[in-house]
């Protein structure tokens, strides 16, 4: 189980794909630290990012745990519309948010 506790520093701190130049804006919504629900901005550009909260306004709505398996790049911002943990926003972007952070689907399948 994940939880990210700074949106700012979590997603300013790793290495991103040098060739993408991307701002992408979004909202996080019902988090339980009342500090993380509002607007961020992303700006990536150069491997480097920089996430600002309060800028710009995100209709891209994501929830605590969305936010947690998109960056843990485990799901892909499709299968996080399925699930009810992201709405809203430009659906062509979503490809920028998976190749941002992988989007690799992890499934385990436990038989007992």
């Amino acid at each position: 189980m994940i939880k990210i506790l700074d949106i700012r520093g979590a997603l300013s701190t790793p290495r991103y794909p040098v060739g993408m130049k991307v701002k992408l804006n979004f909202s996080i919504a019902n988090d339980f630290l009342a500090e993380n629900n509002g607007s961020y901005q992303l700006d990536v550009a150069g491997g480097q990012a920089r996430c600002t909260a309060g800028v710009g306004r995100g209709d891209r709505v994501l929830t605590p745990q969305g936010l947690a398996l998109l960056f843990a790049g485990i799901q892909s911002c499709t299968d996080l519309r399925a699930a009810g943990h992201l709405s809203g926003g430009d659906v062509d972007q979503d490809l920028d948010w998976d190749a941002l952070f992988g989007g690799r689907q992890q499934h385990i399948r436990d038989y007992y």
